[in-house]
This record gives C-alpha cells, structure tokens and sequence, in this order.
C-alpha cells in the first residue's frame, strides 16, 4: 500500500475545486447562522431581552464589538463544514 495520503494523488485544479466549494458552503452557512441568531434573538427573545434589563448588558458599547461577533460566527460555522 502507498504511505502516502489520499490529497497527495488530487491534482492542484481539484484541491482549488474543493477550496471554493468550501468557501461556498461558508458563506451559506454564515447567512443561514446570522439570520437564525436574527430570528432567535430579534423576534422569538426579543420581548424577554427587553423585560430583563437589569441582567443584561447594554447595546451601546456591545455595538462597538459587533465584528468579534460576526468573526466569532464565521469560526463557529468553518468548524462544522
């Protein structure tokens, strides 16, 4: 049996092939996820978030972290592809 891996026999146009079927499903997946938390948090919570103010964090200086948010998303979703 050959000791080499099963990427060393793809050629370098299937491995580019792969990569953007990757970054495919990653940008699907991120936009199902986010419209998911949307949906979660926005519509179904949003009425509890509010009534609990005393628990939660304000909006305003959470807005400021918003891209660690969505970096946060995209290494959730890029762990499950």
């Amino acid at each position: 049996m050959n000791a080499q891996t099963n990427n060393s026999n793809q050629t370098p146009a299937i491995r580019v092939f792969y990569d953007k079927i990757f970054l495919v499903f990653l940008v699907v997946s991120f936009v199902i996820w986010m419209a998911g938390s949307f949906a979660v948090h926005g519509f179904w919570l949003g009425d509890t978030d509010a009534s609990v103010t005393s628990i939660m964090r304000p909006e305003e200086p959470e807005s400021g972290l918003f891209q660690f948010m969505l970096l946060a998303h995209v290494l959730m979703e890029s762990a499950f592809i």
